[in-house]
């Protein structure tokens, strides 16, 4: 996922990095993507949208099979 993410304070943008991951919670989706690293939870653009909230999550180790 490669949309970025406006910053109306600045009028920047955030390019949105892969992995996008998805889980079926109840009726609906949680959706995670990962922000880059120099930005923090109290530097994020606040959501327009009481549906949508940032957390942090601490660091874990993925296995990644490649292929084509």
């Amino acid at each position: 996922m490669t949309a970025p993410v406006a910053l109306s304070k600045s009028n920047t943008s955030i390019a949105m990095t892969a992995p996008v991951a998805a889980q079926q919670v109840g009726d609906t989706y949680r959706i995670s993507f990962m922000m880059p690293s120099k930005y923090t939870l109290s530097t994020l653009p606040n959501p327009n949208n009481t549906n949508i909230s940032f957390v942090e999550i601490p660091p874990k180790k993925y296995y990644v099979w490649r292929f084509s």
